[in-house]
């Protein structure tokens, strides 16, 4: 049995959707956190129906997928101990995708949440480890680990002492070196995508953060000046390309401890002008007004200012709270903008060498970037329905033909 976490998150539910299809005879449980939104089997039905639609048997399928009602940050995820030994006994495979990944994140929240959790699913899987014969652990980190340097980094490479931007940064790199401490123990297979965008066919997606809202800004006309160096390299990947690699690896007899970027790779990166250029073409196809590009800011300035402003954002916040809304753009953008000053470059050969047929290369984002854009026109940024709801209707077809 495959137990997952994070399977109701943006990445998560696509390697769920792949790994049902494609695996017809095994059992999967997830873990969901208690809420308000009703018990874990209800949102395991709209989370389902979510992910596929009408084109394929969901009963069928939701017999062969359990709900567990847990908590990652609690020690055996809140379980009675029956319940706990019970789903250690049957899981011979774990995909821990959970994380809380918001940039702007407190140092606490991250270490509860990514290290916390890791931490958890790590003492579950010594007690899985135990029972199966060909147990595995199958994590997924960030490319990001890397911190905040301007070179090309490998997948063998984690240094916790990097300069680091975010907490979010930091508790992924702890979190993976919790993983790699285990190599020995139990097979352990990382990989680690870059920043994850919506599916390349269809544009489709359910999480507008990171490169979203500066896209948004610049396209109602709110910058006067770009916060970012035009041509740095900025590595972007569709959602559809990451869960087919991670799951198509997850088939292969991988070594314990490898790792694997879900990246662009050198030399293939988009760079903030070109995303800029692209999101002004989509936009006149919708019959949007001539947009103008404004000057980006000198990057000696724009270091300053952030150093300045990221240490007075408590103020900011409060400012916002009592003057005006319009302070948001600022605070919205600051996690953001060190990604547009300096960026790592990640070595992605392995996973190249290790795919036949170049499934393993990402494709370019100038060749589907306008899919992106334009689903956040068509849906006002997630905010009504779907007009063309593709992906739901040639999905399944799609991930049986990979």
């Amino acid at each position: 049995m495959y137990f997952l976490t994070g399977a109701s998150g943006f990445l998560g539910c696509q390697l769920l959707g792949r790994l049902v299809l494609k695996k017809p005879d095994h059992e999967f449980s997830i873990l969901i956190r208690p809420n308000q939104q009703g018990s874990a089997e209800k949102r395991k039905e709209i989370l389902l129906e979510k992910t596929f639609g009408s084109k394929v048997d969901l009963k069928k399928i939701s017999r062969r997928v359990k709900a567990i009602e847990g908590d990652l940050s609690l020690p055996n995820f809140g379980l009675s101990s029956t319940e706990y030994r019970r789903l250690a006994e049957r899981t011979s495979q774990v995909l821990h995708c959970a994380a809380t990944t918001n940039l702007g994140q407190e140092l606490s929240e991250g270490l509860r949440d990514n290290v916390g959790g890791t931490t958890h699913v790590l003492d579950f899987c010594k007690s899985a480890n135990t029972i199966s014969n060909n147990f595995a652990l199958h994590y997924v980190s960030t490319a990001y680990v890397a911190g905040d340097v301007e070179r090309v980094v490998k997948p063998e490479e984690l240094d916790l002492n990097a300069p680091f931007r975010n907490s979010y940064e930091r508790t992924k790199a702890q979190s993976e070196n919790l993983v790699r401490q285990h190599k020995d123990e139990f097979k352990c297979v990382i990989y680690r995508p870059s920043i994850v965008v919506g599916d390349s066919i269809t544009g489709e997606t359910s999480a507008f953060n990171v490169i979203y809202p500066p896209i948004k800004f610049f396209l109602r006309g709110l910058f006067t000046g770009l916060p970012a160096k035009p041509h740095i390299p900025f590595d972007i990947v569709p959602v559809d390309y990451v869960a087919d690699s991670i799951v198509s690896l997850m088939q292969l007899e991988l070594a314990t401890g490898s790792c694997y970027y879900l990246t662009s790779g050198v030399g293939r990166e988009t760079n903030p002008l070109e995303i800029l250029e692209l999101a002004v073409l989509t936009a006149q196809k919708f019959g949007e007004k001539h947009f103008h590009i404004p000057a980006f800011i000198s990057p000696e300035l724009l270091g300053k200012a952030f150093s300045r402003v990221y240490q007075a954002r408590e103020i900011l916040k409060l400012l916002e709270a009592k003057v005006t809304k319009r302070l948001g753009l600022v605070s919205q953008l600051l996690p953001f903008i060190p990604y547009m000053l300096r960026n790592p470059q990640f070595d992605s050969s392995s996973t190249h060498l290790a795919l036949p047929n170049q499934s393993g290369v990402s494709p370019l984002f100038k060749n589907y970037g306008e899919q992106i854009i334009s689903y956040c026109l068509e849906t006002n940024w997630g905010k009504i329905p779907w007009s063309n709801p593709r992906n739901r209707q040639e999905w399944p077809s799609r991930i049986l033909a990979n």
